[in-house]
């Protein structure tokens, strides 16, 4: 995978030649080695992704080895309900990680604008769809050992680019007042918006050996 420099934005190939994605300036997320920008194909600005970019001079050989770890665990699940990988690659000063992109940013979130806690409707609509994800890993033999509310990601699918990159848009207060499924004002006139659970970041993911 090759990038280029074009007014502040980068231009990311994948392998195959075939595909690129325009890494824009919109932060998504900040850590401690490195940021999360939010990145589009350029011939189709709806197909959006969401890149971690780890900077090397960062981090020890250690933690580089957290990288390929996640990159290569994640590789291997392919589930709605787990964050996937699409490719991944490594320049002279990051790393780059192209993820699927989750417009209603974490559970913890989540839970806290909702007032601290979930009624239970609500919270099994949740974890049924965490056990789902939870189980395709399983099927891999991979246990994610950080498993917390901030690494658990939410996706609306009906909430369009349009919409969620319009100037002005609040994401808090829209995660405040939506209507999910278990919710008590759930009706013909008020429906549910759906909502995507999605496992992520699994730097301290391991897969268990073979019996």
């Amino acid at each position: 995978m090759r990038k280029q420099q074009k007014s502040q934005e980068k231009i990311i190939l994948f392998p195959d030649g075939q595909k690129s994605i325009k890494l824009t300036t919109k932060v998504l997320g900040q850590g401690q080695f490195g940021k999360v920008m939010y990145a589009h194909m350029p011939k189709n600005p709806d197909a959006d992704f969401a890149v971690k970019v780890i900077d090397q001079a960062l981090i020890r050989d250690k933690f580089k080895e957290l990288i390929v770890n996640e990159i290569e665990l994640m590789s291997e699940i392919n589930h709605q309900n787990v964050c996937r990988l699409y490719t991944a690659t490594k320049t002279p000063s990051n790393y780059y990680l192209v993820l699927e992109f989750c417009n209603g940013g974490d559970l913890q979130d989540f839970v806290t604008l909702k007032g601290g806690f979930l009624k239970e409707p609500i919270a099994r609509a949740i974890l049924k769809q965490m056990v789902f994800g939870l189980a395709a890993m399983a099927e891999k033999k991979v246990i994610h050992r950080d498993f917390k509310l901030a690494n658990i990601l939410i996706h609306f699918p009906t909430l369009k680019r349009v919409e969620y990159m319009a100037p002005g848009f609040d994401l808090k207060n829209f995660v405040k007042n939506v209507i999910v499924e278990g919710s008590e004002s759930v009706s013909a006139s008020h429906p549910f918006v759906p909502m995507e659970i999605k496992i992520a970041d699994m730097g301290f993911a391991k897969k268990l050996e073979e019996d």
